[in-house]
């Protein structure tokens, strides 16, 4: 595989603990140094804790930078962010519990890697999650999900998923 071709990583950032847009700007922040072109930054939404029961609601926005990284170096680059930023994991039954980030890596470009538990790429839940799907649309709705063949507004439309979503902050980030 040639890692020396730039192409698009997008990622979900989310937090329902402590200052949560704080939070994801610190993560923006970071992710911008990642890469020395211009990131994609999706709209902040308010969204309902998904797989868990929790009266603390999340905070969730979308980043795409161009990279020519590899998939393992960027979900460990985001493992790291998440532990910088203060992420302290918990062991649930459902595997989900408030955090005050999380950072999930959902596509490499038209990569797909299956190498549980490491890494599964498009992430495998993507499809699932509006949470996930509305702000990517906002910064990659013509982006084709290499799995399903499907572009990402595709992805949203037909999506079964009725939980509430309210913009929250239009724009992340005013200046890199």
């Amino acid at each position: 595989m040639n890692y020396k071709v730039k192409r698009w990583a997008f990622f979900s950032l989310g937090s329902n603990q402590g200052d949560r847009l704080e939070l994801l700007r610190s993560a923006a922040h970071i992710m911008n140094e990642w890469s020395h072109e211009e990131l994609l930054i999706s709209p902040v939404f308010e969204t309902p804790p998904w797989g868990f029961e929790s009266d603390e609601p999340f905070l969730n926005c979308c980043i795409g930078l161009p990279t020519k990284k590899s998939p393992y170096e960027l979900l460990r680059g985001a493992l790291q962010l998440e532990d910088s930023l203060g992420r302290t994991r918990k062991t649930t039954s459902s595997g989900y519990a408030s955090r005050s980030i999380d950072i999930d890596l959902l596509y490499v470009g038209d990569e797909i890697v299956d190498n549980p538990p490491d890494i599964l790429l498009p992430h495998p839940l993507v499809d699932q999650r509006k949470f996930v799907l509305e702000p990517l649309e906002k910064i990659a709705p013509k982006f084709v999900d290499p799995l399903r063949n499907k572009t990402v507004s595709a992805l949203l439309h037909e999506l079964n998923d009725d939980s509430e979503t309210c913009l929250y902050e239009e724009k992340l980030l005013t200046i890199l």
